[in-house]
């Protein structure tokens, strides 16, 4: 078991992937240092947070839903299974779900080695809101739209 503080992050990530994270900055910080190498090797991924200079608010109106006892996650998840990567935009309430809820977008990736570190990872990544009982997987989100589709939520436009 591990600690989330979901009312300073929507995204629960735990202790074995904490060394794993690169967090980016927008285009003024440059490129941030790479998580050390043995730590890749163990975790097999690494997790890419996008933070955002440009603070906006979203609301669920065409983003994928999935709702579990006092929790609903708002996303947009976009995979390249080929590479073994996804990208997410997420927007956590507790529900039952407001569609006029307004949220500032939490926008990540995953890069693996492989589908297995790839799956592994969606598996231990945790999403909640504060004061809920329970989360929702990462692995939960199944719902995918086009890398184009996903851009017109996001923040980020990424090769």
């Amino acid at each position: 078991m591990f600690f989330c503080d979901f009312s300073a992050d929507p995204v629960c990530i735990p202790e074995e992937y904490v060394e794993a994270k690169q967090n980016v900055y927008g285009l003024r910080n440059g490129n941030p240092a790479e998580p050390a190498k043995d730590v890749l090797v163990r975790t097999g991924a690494k997790i890419v947070n996008l933070f955002s200079d440009a603070v906006r608010r979203e609301t669920p109106a065409g983003l994928s839903q999935i709702c579990e006892q006092d929790v609903c996650v708002h996303y947009l998840k976009s995979c390249n299974v080929s590479i073994f990567t996804c990208r997410y935009v997420i927007g956590i309430q507790r529900n039952p779900p407001d569609a006029k809820f307004q949220f500032v977008p939490r926008e990540f990736m995953l890069e693996a080695k492989s589908a297995e570190a790839l799956s592994r990872a969606q598996n231990a990544l945790q999403l909640g809101s504060p004061g809920a009982s329970n989360v929702i997987r990462l692995s939960q989100l199944s719902d995918e739209v086009s890398k184009p589709d996903l851009e017109k939520h996001s923040a980020w436009h990424i090769g």
